[in-house]
């Protein structure tokens, strides 16, 4: 590791290794099933000492007394793919030994027959949904559906699986006749796949993941790993009052754990009406206020641009942001007016261009909507039943499937450029030029840090006008 473990986390990390020795001894003697759970309060760092324990598992340690055990490999389970991306950055920060090679994010262009050993494993549960191309055997490039692959890597012999459920309280429940993927997971299913040998449950709140391992037949349960609180607490890691400024460090000082992080995401999602990728939901983005407000203001940049490159054309240009927390929950919206005559007011009855991106934009957006008014709207994320008033307004209403085009041709990231694009073709003025050196300036920072970023703007740009050829 990286740094020093706490006690208390030096402790449940022997804890964990101790357990997960016993079922590895149980299931290769006797092919005893088992399962346990670590549990450690918001802020304790369940995540670094899993890191410490998978660490020890794969690479040895002399410190936790534990050698290394090449046929042992994890899959790390959760319901989010942030969640995913996020545990995995973090390990990678607090080891010297796992290497990035070593910790695979499961999609649809995993085609091994087995889960190899050495190895963590990240999935995401909706790609086992039922038509997921990961649950897909004998379709493209892949043999074995990852159904099949669960089944080789049990059956195989030569490899050692450890099944982690991330926030181990989500995604089980007490046994039913419909089981969840998760369920399917632990206890398999008949002429498909065995029940994996050992489940590790880690979360701060383990009553209905206890619950769920009591329903599942044929398995041990051993006792819990529970970190003491007050231990955390003279650890100096949390405080019962924290200080915060838009700076304060919040996913590296510990305030926010990884779980924390996406409970955070979504639900900035629901309050402002907005998608976050999923590779922009990064803890960089969320690491402050500050990053977080430029997040959530994301959609206000591209207005900001836009409106920018016309007023360096000389036009009179009006530009009204509305964001906030101070709009009680407020959708991201821009009012925007360019004009070769002087603006009276920022404010205007109708629009021209309406351009709608969620279905929280439709009920705010309304208002606007005149019988010259053309409204392009994103179908891939927009209701139709959200548009259908919009109709008896006005004829110029066009869908255009931007999101998930920018997200199979490009990436979900540059989305927001390909909106700039779009904004930029729907106008009758000529700033393509301007608003492309704009743009450039605005992200050079993150130029910098992503070499392959300014291209990747640049085509989604590109894909932005061609879309509204369709407009």
């Amino acid at each position: 590791m990286k740094y020093q473990l706490f006690d208390y986390q030096r402790d449940a990390a022997l804890g964990c290794l101790k357990q997960l020795r016993r079922g590895r001894r149980d299931w290769q003697e006797d092919r005893s099933r088992s399962s346990f759970a670590l549990s450690a309060i918001t802020g304790a760092g369940k995540t670094v000492i899993a890191t410490a324990v998978i660490e020890a598992m794969l690479h040895g340690s002399s410190d936790l007394g534990v050698e290394a055990d090449p046929r042992a490999t994890f899959m790390w389970v959760t319901d989010d793919p942030a969640l995913n991306r996020q545990t995995r950055n973090k390990m990678l920060a607090a080891s010297d030994l796992l290497q990035p090679s070593r910790l695979a994010i499961l999609d649809n262009d995993f085609l091994d027959s087995t889960l190899s050993g050495g190895r963590v494993y990240f999935l995401n549960i909706q790609k086992l949904s039922k038509n997921a191309g990961l649950a897909q055997g004998g379709r493209n490039l892949r043999q074995y559906s990852f159904w099949e692959v669960i089944a080789n890597t049990i059956n195989g012999g030569t490899t050692d699986l450890y099944v982690v459920l991330d926030e181990a309280h989500r995604g089980v429940k007490p046994a039913t006749d419909r089981k969840t993927i998760v369920q399917r997971i632990i206890a398999g299913a008949p002429g498909s796949h065995p029940a994996v040998p050992l489940v590790w449950g880690i979360s701060a709140t383990i009553a209905r993941f206890t619950r769920a391992m009591d329903g599942v037949a044929d398995r041990t349960n051993y006792p819990h790993i529970e970190v003491d609180v007050d231990r955390v607490r003279a650890s100096g890691l949390i405080k019962d009052e924290i200080g915060l400024d838009e700076n304060t460090p919040l996913i590296t000082s510990g305030i926010v754990d990884s779980f924390s992080m996406v409970s955070l995401k979504r639900f900035l999602e629901k309050k402002y009406g907005i998608a976050i990728p999923d590779d922009q939901a990064t803890p960089e983005a969320f690491n402050t206020v500050a990053s977080i407000v430029e997040l959530v203001k994301q959609g206000i940049t591209i207005s900001q641009i836009l409106t920018r490159a016309a007023f360096q054309k000389r036009y009179h240009v009006s530009y009204l942001p509305n964001f906030g927390t101070e709009q009680r929950g407020g959708l991201s919206l821009a009012f925007v007016q360019l004009s070769r005559s002087p603006i009276i007011s920022p404010k205007f009855k109708t629009a021209d261009i309406c351009l709608i991106v969620s279905n929280r934009d439709t009920g705010r957006s309304r208002r606007y909507i005149g019988p010259m008014t053309h409204v392009v709207y994103d179908s891939g994320i927009v209701e139709e039943r959200g548009i259908r008033a919009f109709r008896t307004v006005t004829s110029n209403v066009v869908p255009i499937n931007a999101f998930n085009t920018t997200s199979t041709q490009l990436s979900e990231r540059s989305f927001n450029i390909a909106l700039l694009g779009m904004l930029t073709g729907l106008i009758d003025i000529e700033l393509q030029t301007d608003i492309i050196r704009l743009m450039d300036e605005k992200f050079a920072k993150y130029y910098l840090k992503d070499t392959g970023l300014k291209s990747l703007n640049h085509k989604a740009f590109d894909l932005g006008l061609t879309l509204t050829k369709h407009a």
